[in-house]
């Protein structure tokens, strides 16, 4: 890993830097059960030893994936959710999902889960090329699914949640991936994709 300018910060990035992100970051730090559920088939079906999860927070879902075996790794823009997550033993960085700190095709599984509802539209294909970039052999998108784009805004802030077809989207980004499991995974109408990318 190496360390990321988090200058020139979006409107967004720095919600999701400062205040939004603490308060979520205080939230965050529990899995589901469907969560655990998927995690733990898709850890005992498909082989890979290195996850690296893209808005960590406080590292839940690294949490699930160490206990499968693998070796986790996560990213977040927060310092307070980076925090928690290293008090629960994770090797974290800071950054932003735009510019990830690692090398091309270094990770087995790259993931995000409820990170591109906050990311806008004119920012959306940028950050899955780079998901794509880190990925040596799949990728996983766990989001909020609705047929077309709409954005609501989240705790007095305006127009920072975007709810959108996230698969639709990948799909532009890397036509090529091959969608390999699925699960809905229910409240907030999570979906879970999980794409073969590499040869």
């Amino acid at each position: 890993m190496t360390d990321v300018n988090l200058e020139g910060l979006t409107r967004e990035e720095g919600f999701w830097k400062y205040d939004l992100g603490d308060l979520c970051a205080e939230h965050n730090d529990r899995a589901t059960e469907a969560q655990a559920r998927w995690w733990g088939a898709v850890a005992s079906r498909y082989q890979f030893a290195t996850v690296l999860e893209v808005g960590c927070g406080p590292g839940a879902n690294l949490t699930l994936l160490r206990q499968s075996g693998v070796r986790v790794f996560g990213v977040d823009c927060n310092a307070r959710a980076l925090g928690r997550a290293q008090a629960h033993g994770h090797p974290v960085a800071q950054a932003f999902a735009r510019a990830l700190p690692f090398q091309t095709a270094s990770v087995d599984l790259v993931f995000t889960m409820g990170l591109l509802i906050h990311v806008p539209p004119r920012d959306r294909a940028s950050v899955l090329r780079e998901v794509r970039r880190v990925a040596r052999r799949f990728v996983a998108l766990v989001e909020t699914y609705s047929p077309i784009d709409t954005v609501t805004d989240m705790h007095g802030l305006r127009d920072v949640w975007w709810s959108s077809d996230f698969h639709a989207c990948y799909r532009q980004v890397d036509p090529d991936a091959i969608l390999i499991a699925y699960a809905f995974l229910g409240d907030p109408l999570l979906h879970a994709y999980l794409y073969r990318v590499g040869s």
